[in-house]
């Protein structure tokens, strides 16, 4: 009679643990695809460097600052992170190079503390994850899906890596292309 509680209990548990994954995303594809551009495109970015550790409070800190200017309409969502490569080197894990901000809000400058980054697109390699943050892949495996799309399609990334990420917690992930 235990038994038949325990797989009953088991059963329902599992059931309800599928339902979440699947409400969360979980059942969700990366979409990685080529956007042209009609031409060169600008991307005006204002926002802070840094250059450290992924896991130190500062790095933190500044994406919290920069979701604080959107939402007082200093900036304009979403909020994008500027990878530059750094080449993969033991000595390196876990440091970065970057700059976060958002673009600038209609009619409104920038608080004094941000800097400008322009950076001049012809196209991009978009990755799109439309899952919750929770079941979001490696940032390595989604590297790999963007390097494997250039591959096949015979294009040559840049060295840099955007992230976008959505106040629905759409996430993509862009490396220009030439």
């Amino acid at each position: 009679m235990k038994n038949k509680y325990f797989y009953l209990l088991t059963g329902i548990v599992a059931v309800g643990l599928l339902v979440m994954y699947y409400h969360l995303g979980g059942f969700k594809k990366i979409q990685v695809r080529k956007i042209d551009n009609a031409g060169p495109y600008v991307m005006d970015i204002w926002g802070k460097e840094f250059t450290g550790d992924m896991q130190d409070t500062i790095w933190k800190n500044m994406f919290v600052g920069i979701r604080n200017e959107i939402i007082e309409g200093q900036l304009k969502g979403p909020i994008m992170i500027i990878y530059y490569k750094k080449p993969d080197n033991s000595t390196h894990k876990g440091k970065i190079e970057a700059f976060i901000g958002a673009e600038a809000g209609d009619d409104i400058p920038p608080s004094g503390n941000l800097k400008e980054r322009m950076i001049n697109v012809n196209g991009v390699i978009r990755a799109s994850l439309n899952m919750h943050p929770v079941l979001m892949p490696s940032p390595e495996r989604v590297k790999k899906l963007i390097s494997q799309f250039a591959k096949n399609n015979h294009l040559r990334e840049d060295s840099i890596m955007i992230e976008k990420y959505f106040p629905d917690n759409t996430l993509q992930v862009e490396v220009p292309y030439n």
